[in-house]
């Protein structure tokens, strides 16, 4: 018993908790930061889409537990959708993160539309990537002429999220 107690305890695998960005478009190299748990040190990092990976060259990066950079490219020709991301480790392999895989060019939510007065103005057609803060909203100002139809899609759930999002146009 004295050997089991003496003995080091094993590390936790990685988790990946979100992605920044949320989303990759096709045609683009994008620095895509994990954010999670234990992922310093990671080895590979893969994908379920068409891309290639390699570990960013940031100074620091792959040494602070809670985050890493890698560099991905999606093929112009690469179908919109959702994949699937994992990053391995020595201690192990996170389970699956979603990622989107999209179209749209995309904005960054501002963090500063919390009111009316300060909506972010964007111009369609475009894609937000944001977070969402408890009790929280975000105002977003966009200019529509009469007649025209917009379409808004909220991925959430789809992405393994607990988001439970509301529109109020």
């Amino acid at each position: 018993m004295a050997a089991a107690l003496s003995a080091p305890a094993s590390a936790a695998p990685p988790e990946i908790h979100y992605t920044v960005p949320a989303a990759v478009h096709p045609g683009q190299n994008v620095e895509l930061r994990l954010v999670g748990n234990h992922l310093a040190g990671t080895t590979a990092l893969w994908n379920s889409f068409d891309a290639t990976t390699e570990l960013a060259s940031s100074e620091n990066n792959n040494t602070e537990a809670n985050g890493v950079t890698y560099q991905v490219t999606v093929p112009e020709t690469a179908t919109a959708g959702i994949g699937g991301l994992r990053v391995a480790t020595p201690e192990g392999v996170s389970t699956l993160k979603l990622v989107m895989i999209d179209d749209l060019s995309t904005v960054a939510d501002n963090g500063q539309n919390k009111t009316i007065e300060t909506a972010q103005a964007i111009v369609p057609p475009v894609a937000i990537d944001g977070a969402c803060e408890p009790q929280s909203f975000d105002y977003y100002r966009i200019s529509a002429l009469a007649g025209q139809r917009l379409t808004f899609e909220v991925f959430a759930h789809r992405l393994g999220t607990a988001l439970d999002p509301v529109i109020r146009l």
